[in-house]
């Protein structure tokens, strides 16, 4: 059975994979070279398994080390935060407050959040973070305080979550504003088996337009481009290059920059997406997660109870 891995064996895999040379990874180690060859093979002794592939005095990180790497990265950087807040609140600084943002959601708000902080709760301080994989997990393990989710149905309750119902958005499809398509009074599933189709992410996730109106509609792209980039994504089908679909929060927080693209409702309609806010109970997070929750939902013009 593999024996557990030390903390210097994770910043070791670290160290390697972001140097250019063994030597170079032990100079930012402070310790020589045979130390180094000494800590990748007691790494190996214990894991029961090569982490690297040997060529001479070149070390080429395999399946198994960047598999060990992935968890590093992650592990390290949770630790550095942790340190970080840590040294804020034994110095009496700030208290740090972690809000994961789902990509579908607009950030115009963010800003006002953070004057209102600075004005009601100096002690807090917020950082945001964008939402990847299930927000769920992520605030059950401490990865995140405050999540900003979106579903097309209500989720079931978490006793240990607090969840704040904010309003009801829908999916809207975004066309070049000189298109034939700009001439529909909505999109059908057969106009985008027609056209090039610009998204940030091609992998049907739940509560996301594959999930919501292709897959139902029983219709696919005839193309589709994956930009990881919404400013882009709206470039992109201004200048004719495709279409796409957003939610219409997203789109109105956008509306300064409907010159070259326009929004039309989807035929049959989606269903109707739900914003909600759900947060780990506790000191400081309740404050930030109330100031964002009275904010969106004054800014909402369909608010729900």
């Amino acid at each position: 059975m593999p024996q557990s891995l030390d903390l210097i064996h994770l910043k070791m895999i670290h160290t390697l994979a972001h140097s250019a040379t063994v030597k170079d990874a032990a100079d930012k180690l402070f310790i020589s070279q045979p130390a180094l060859s000494s800590r990748i093979k007691e790494a190996e002794r214990r894991l029961g398994t090569e982490l690297f592939i040997r060529h001479g005095r070149r070390l080429v990180i395999n399946s198994a080390g960047k598999r060990l790497l992935h968890s590093a990265e992650r592990i390290l950087k949770e630790l550095d935060r942790a340190q970080y807040d840590i040294g804020l609140l034994s110095d009496g600084g700030q208290q740090v407050v972690r809000l994961g943002l789902p990509y579908l959601a607009p950030r115009d708000w963010l800003a006002a959040v953070y004057q209102q902080l600075a004005q009601r709760h100096p002690q807090l301080a917020l950082e945001v973070v964008p939402l990847q994989g299930d927000a769920l997990n992520a605030l059950r393990q401490g990865q995140i305080d405050i999540a900003l989710m979106v579903s097309a149905s209500r989720r079931e309750s978490d006793d240990k979550l607090h969840r704040r119902w904010l309003f009801a958005d829908t999916l809207q499809a975004v066309v070049p504003h000189t298109s034939p398509q700009a001439q529909l009074t909505a999109l059908s599933p057969v106009d985008f088996e027609r056209i090039t189709y610009i998204t940030n992410s091609a992998i049907p996730e739940r509560d996301r337009e594959h999930a919501l109106y292709f897959i139902p509609n029983q219709c696919a792209p005839r193309q589709v481009l994956q930009v990881g980039y919404l400013d882009v994504i709206l470039d992109m089908v201004g200048q004719g290059m495709g279409i796409s679909i957003l939610s219409q929060w997203l789109l109105q927080s956008k509306q300064q920059e409907r010159v070259t693209w326009l929004c039309k409702p989807l035929t049959p309609a989606p269903q109707t997406l739900q914003w909600d806010l759900l947060h780990q109970p506790k000191s400081g997070t309740d404050q930030i997660a109330a100031l964002i929750g009275d904010l969106l939902c004054q800014r909402s013009a369909t608010p729900t109870e």
